[in-house]
């Protein structure tokens, strides 16, 4: 009988661990608001000019946001993924995943945790499988962005990560 325990136990520790994880997360400075995404090891980072100020977000400095940019462009020109002068997100996004590991214990990491509001974040990102990136500041006018329009953006970005 106690084996059987044990077995149960060990079923439902692997059935534990094999359920997919979602998280939304805010936060905003005073030019810009990211929502990040977590789907079962996929991530979406949608950028929007705004947030409902209804919304419980975290905050953070446009100073910080600014130098977390240029680390990144300047990391994803040394990797050869992006010329001097330009600037993709998308391709910042994903030079920040694939490096997060060897990353973790630099001071990009305080400045990531200081604008996503997550001190992990570059733990997290090194278990991601893909990061999407949805800019869409300039494309959605300020007054449209409630919480329920929010709500269904995000369930629909949501239903996409756990497509792919």
């Amino acid at each position: 009988m106690r084996n059987l325990g044990l077995a149960l136990l060990a079923v439902l520790l692997t059935l534990a661990s094999c359920t997919p994880t979602s998280e939304i997360r805010a936060s905003a400075s005073t030019e810009l608001a990211i929502i990040t995404i977590t789907e079962d090891r996929r991530m979406a980072v949608l950028l929007l000019d705004a947030l409902p100020t209804s919304m419980e977000r975290g905050s953070f400095e446009d100073d910080d946001l600014s130098l977390l940019v240029a680390t990144l462009s300047d990391l994803a020109i040394v990797t050869g993924r992006m010329s001097m002068g330009q600037e993709d997100g998308r391709v910042m996004l994903d030079v920040l995943r694939e490096g997060a590991s060897s990353l973790r214990k630099t001071r990009l990491a305080d400045t990531l945790a200081s604008v996503s509001g997550n001190v992990d974040s570059l733990g997290e990102l090194a278990g991601m499988q893909s990061a999407e990136l949805f800019d869409l500041r300039d494309r959605v006018e300020t007054q449209q962005i409630t919480e329920d329009w929010l709500q269904c953006y995000t369930e629909e970005i949501r239903r996409y990560l756990r497509r792919r």
